[in-house]
């Protein structure tokens, strides 16, 4: 675009673009260092906060013409820019530079931008296409059709100053124009509402020190008093798995490293080492003390041994200037090229583990199957504020097996490993005593290589729990925020991985695909997993317990339960037992007692469905060797229970589907953020179970928060309604929370005034406006007695639609028969044009509804 029209474009007043610049995403970051307190969820960010910002003339030329701008971006560089990100570069780990880093939001995302759109355009402007005033989609074709294009629009903007693209992560590097912040910069850009996050593309150092020792023949660390690889190597010594050594490079003539090499990659010339990319060490030697202490070959007679003998060591060379620094860019471009090509782990001695780029590299890695694993830092600053769940963080552990106080901390960091006075290769063919996280990091990745050897059908995740729940907690009891989950345990995490853990961190997952009841104990009577029970909720099998059985899990770590709150959730099925043959679900206390969790039971009938559970974590709980056992006490062969997906966990919100049935009664903890309703057993034929929640008088009820931005549309609100003593005109009315934090009517359910003796369904799509991060629900009965009682039962929220057909469609009075007096109901309604009589379904009233009513009628009723 030219400037011209760009200046215009800028200057242009509109309040529907001033109100997206408002209301649009703000940027992902934020370095500033927080006191370590409760680790958040999901990765949240902590931001800081940046002074107001005017521009000046030459700055706001500088931004036009940096960047191609749009029509929607009017408005932007108008007023003060307020930015929400500081920016915290640590001298010597990772400082500034003019680059950035911006990643465009994936399209489930950007749905979410075109619906803040049109819900800006219902209040004044035009409406999107596809969208009506009221949020409904009429389109989705064009819909998404327009979600791809802000996409395709999002890269063009960064074009005009773009340095490097990555397709496979969609992140680009771009130029900072001069004169302006790069906090102002993120602002800028996150306020068009376009990108998952803008940060500095950092310049990272090597997070080691100076080697202080000289060589000394004993690696401190592999005895069973420390992280005992002595122990680990009984079962395997590594069967092959690659390391990617993101690094200066390595000594491609070490002898206890050449014969463990393949093929590498220059990430700063982007030339693999085949087609004459360099990657021999040639800087600073950190690459080559990297490589020893995680995959120095073994047994071979020569030096050291890493923490596996039989490792692949793959350089990726990511810095050619003789400090070894490198931009975090290229730093994770080699990461992310090291599992492209086969690295089971991909190491990164660096700073920059915090960066959202690091996290969204991370997540690129996972998918592969592989592992991101990076250093803390040496700096002994809590600048680990970000709990990436892809990105393995390792802080150090010194010779005393303490954490080492030079360790940056923070909620990020995963576990410590040895990191003081570490004996490794050096370049040109030696070997020295070397310190840092930098060393704590591949020590880590050698672990998680050898957890994988070990046993090669777990995934990664299950590869990263194995070897985070064997470790020995150095601070208080669970994780914190300096040591993580412990110093690494490499000896007891081999064991896990081939015979199963005898103790588990939370969260506890079985979902029994695994037919050797791995994470389970002490079973009694016959017990097996097996596929026999029907319409399982995950395919692959389900626990059975025949006739009388027991068994209880593994040792659960529960005590960080007491600060939130946590729930254990399974589901059942019972086919074959006689009624009073029940499931019997307890819990160990902290008393070493088994208490009671709850008893589900058999009506006598064979269930088709798996029925769904859920309780809040019980008080007496609360410690590290909690378990929990299922019992039965059928005394027939044929006498069987199926458990499935059984979860111990932090309540960390609802999911879609979200279904709620009262059984339990109103919890306030996991559906319930407030509520004046009660569980009541008062009114006639529930859909399902035996209660519904009464709201009586003006009484309200506010669902907890639901996150909708990873769902697809359409997505349905469903409930079913009773009303008994409610005049004629008094409603029940309903409400949802838009992604604007504003309430918005979904229907009001009104009385006729005649008590009802069946519940009603209501089920209505969500409107695109319901899509945000914190949808709620709000029921609200409007009577003015407190007999004036609505019943509610089976609210959801799910993708699956409820297709009710009446067995009686003629039987227009509702009395169970058809006669003379439906006729004239029918001729009544008819006389209105009333829908209920449009038997076409086609909104016209003519002798083809008289021939379908006439065909119902004769069908009679059932």
């Amino acid at each position: 675009m030219k400037q011209s029209a760009l200046h215009q474009i800028m200057n242009t007043t509109s309040a529907a673009a001033l109100t997206l610049a408002l209301i649009s995403g703000t940027t992902i970051a934020g370095d500033s260092y927080a006191s370590p307190g409760t680790k958040p969820a999901n990765g949240t960010m902590i931001s800081g906060v940046a002074t107001p910002v005017s521009l000046t003339s030459t700055q706001k030329n500088t931004i036009r013409n940096a960047f191609n701008w749009s029509d929607r971006d009017a408005s932007l560089l108008d007023g003060s820019i307020s930015p929400t990100t500081v920016f915290t570069e640590v001298i010597g780990l990772k400082e500034r530079t003019n680059r950035l880093n911006v990643q465009v939001k994936s399209t489930t995302q950007m749905l979410q931008e075109v619906a803040r759109d049109a819900a800006i355009a219902r209040a004044d402007g035009p409406q999107i296409l596809g969208v009506a005033r009221d949020g409904r989609v009429q389109d989705w074709d064009t819909v998404m059709a327009q979600v791809e294009k802000r996409r395709i629009d999002a890269r063009s903007r960064l074009a005009p100053s773009l340095i490097e693209a990555f397709d496979d992560v969609d992140m680009h590097t771009i130029h900072l124009p001069a004169g302006v912040s790069a906090e102002t910069m993120a602002e800028i850009l996150m306020q068009t509402g376009d990108y998952e996050f803008v940060s500095i593309d950092w310049l990272c150092y090597p997070t080691d020190t100076i080697p202080n020792d000289p060589r000394i023949n004993l690696q401190w660390y592999h005895p069973s008093t420390r992280i005992d690889t002595y122990g680990a190597w009984d079962f395997t010594t590594g069967s092959g798995e690659i390391i990617a050594v993101c690094d200066s490079g390595v000594d491609i003539d070490h002898p206890d490293l050449q014969a463990a090499l393949v093929p590498g990659y220059n990430a700063v010339n982007n030339l693999a080492e085949v087609d004459g990319g360099f990657v021999d060490d040639n800087i600073t030697g950190h690459g080559t003390q990297v490589a020893g202490v995680a995959a120095a070959i073994g047994n071979n007679n020569e030096g050291i041994s890493g923490i596996g003998w039989n490792f692949g060591i793959m350089p990726c060379k990511v810095s050619n200037i003789a400090s070894g620094n490198a931009f975090l860019s290229d730093i994770l471009e080699g990461a992310r090229w090291g599992s492209d090509n086969g690295a089971y782990v991909s190491n990164c001695s660096y700073g920059g583990a915090e960066d959202p780029a690091s996290f969204s590299s991370g997540a690129h890695i996972r998918a592969e199957g592989h592992h991101l694993v990076f250093a803390s830092g040496n700096d002994g600053v809590g600048n680990q504020t970000n709990d990436w769940d892809t990105v393995t963080i390792v802080g150090a552990s010194n010779s005393s097996d303490n954490y080492a106080n030079f360790s940056n901390f923070g909620v990020g960091v995963d576990c410590i490993a040895p990191g003081a006075s570490v004996q490794s290769t050096t370049r040109t063919g030696g070997y020295a005593n070397t310190t840092g996280t930098s060393f704590a990091a591949p020590i880590t990745a050698g672990a998680l290589m050898l957890v994988h050897s070990a046993n090669p059908s777990n995934g990664p995740a299950e590869v990263e729990a194995i070897l985070l729940n064997a470790c020995d907690d150095k601070e208080g009891p669970g994780e914190d925020n300096f040591t993580g989950h412990g110093r690494i345990n490499v000896g007891r995490a081999v064991e896990d991985a081939i015979f199963g853990p005898s103790l588990i961190s939370l969260p506890y997952m079985d979902e029994f695909n695994d037919p050797t009841l791995a994470l389970w104990r002490d079973a009694m009577g016959d017990v097996e997993v097996n596929e026999d029970a029907m319409n399982e909720p995950t395919p692959g099998g389900s626990l059975n317990l025949g006739s009388t059985a027991e068994i209880n899990t593994i040792m659960v770590r529960c005590s960080e339960l007491q600060f939130t709150t946590g729930e254990i959730n399974f589901q059942t099925q019972h086919i074959g037992t006689e009624a009073g043959e029940d499931l019997l679900v307890e819990y160990r206390t902290v008393l070493n007692t088994w208490d009671t969790l709850a008893v589900i039971p058999s009506d006598g009938n064979d269930q088709s469905e798996f029925t769904f559970h859920r309780y809040e974590f019980p008080f007496l709980g609360f410690h590290d060797m909690f378990r929990l056992r299922f019992s039965t006490t059928g005394d027939e062969s044929n006498d069987n229970w199926y458990v499935d997906d059984v979860n111990i966990q932090y309540f960390t919100g609802n999911t879609v589907p979200w279904f709620v049935d009262f059984e339990n009664g109103v919890s306030l903890n996991f559906d319930w953020e407030l509520s004046e309703g009660i569980a009541s057993v008062a009114a006639d034929n529930e859909p399902s179970g035996t209660q519904s929640v009464n709201l009586d008088d003006d009484d309200s009820m506010t669902s907890q928060g639901l996150d909708m931005t990873s769902e697809v549309p359409p997505v349905y609100v469903q409930f079913y309604t009773q009303h008994k003593g409610v005049e004629n005109g008094e409603s029940l009315h309903v409400e949802y929370l838009d992604l604007l934090g504003t309430w918005q009517d979904l229907i009001t359910v009104v009385s006729d005034g005649v008590d009802q003796t069946e519940f009603e369904l209501t089920q209505l799509e969500l409107p695109i406006f319901a899509f945000g991060g914190n949808l709620k629900l709000r029921f609200t009965a409007q009577g003015d007695e407190a007999n004036d009682d609505w019943f509610i039962d089976n609210i959801a929220i799910t993708t699956e639609f409820i297709d009710e057909v009446d067995p009686c469609p003629a039987d227009l009075n509702d009395d169970g028969s058809l006669n003379f007096l439906d006729v004239s109901e029918f001729l009544t309604l008819y006389g209105q044009q009333d829908p209920s009589v449009d038997f076409q379904a086609d909104g016209t009233f003519n002798f083809l509804d008289v021939s379908a009513f006439l065909s119902a009628y004769g069908m009679g009723c059932p």
